[in-house]
């Protein structure tokens, strides 16, 4: 895929080496384990790593992009916006969608988890879906009222409550650390942290 894209040979031999010869160990508070060798996926936190996951994953998404199918923005397909999220307008195009996942992991010799796979129909109107309609790799899709996108948590009837109340929880024990991690210090120091100017 990055010869496709006429990557320069000595990239190519650097990311090829870099991956190939790469070993980890696994750090438990002041404990490390013994190193050992990692011989697939992408360095998890590394900056190339989103990078080399996408031109990895482009071919997907151009192909369920191809189908014609699910939702379109401005003449665009957004069936699947990357990072495992594909939306449908109708259960017959899901199928569709998860049925040409299934093709290319098979082809690209990729394990997409199913079990760690969720489905969620946004509507506000009350409704009851039942589980085990869509199948993924033989399992059955589990439907759900929240699930959390990109550090956002989504309500299936389109309520930012719980969302709202999760960042205002974290706001104020982040202020409460400060305050208490400040209490004992002396108000010389205090005088000299300037607060950030806030703008809304």
């Amino acid at each position: 895929m990055l010869i496709d894209r006429n990557l320069p040979p000595t990239v190519l031999r650097f990311l090829f080496s870099w991956y190939r010869d790469q070993e980890l160990v696994v750090r438990w508070n002041a404990d490390i384990s013994a190193s050992f060798n990692v011989s697939n996926g992408v360095r998890q936190g590394g900056v190339l790593s989103p990078i080399l996951f996408t031109v990895y994953i482009d071919e997907l998404l151009q192909r369920l992009s191809r189908l014609g199918i699910g939702c379109q923005l401005g003449g665009h397909s957004v069936c699947a916006l990357g990072y495992a999220d594909d939306i449908a307008p109708s259960p017959s195009a899901m199928r569709i969608l998860l049925k040409e996942c299934e093709v290319f992991a098979s082809e690209f010799d990729i394990t997409f988890n199913a079990s760690k796979t969720q489905l969620i129909c946004f509507s506000n109107r009350p409704m009851t879906l039942p589980n085990g309609v869509f199948r993924f790799n033989g399992v059955a899709l589990q439907f759900t009222d929240i699930v959390t996108h990109l550090g956002h948590t989504l309500h299936r009837k389109l309520d930012d409550e719980v969302d709202i109340a999760q960042v205002t929880s974290a706001m104020c024990r982040k202020a409460n650390y400060l305050l208490h991690t400040f209490s004992g210090c002396d108000m010389r120091v205090k005088a000299n942290c300037d607060p950030l100017p806030l703008t809304i």
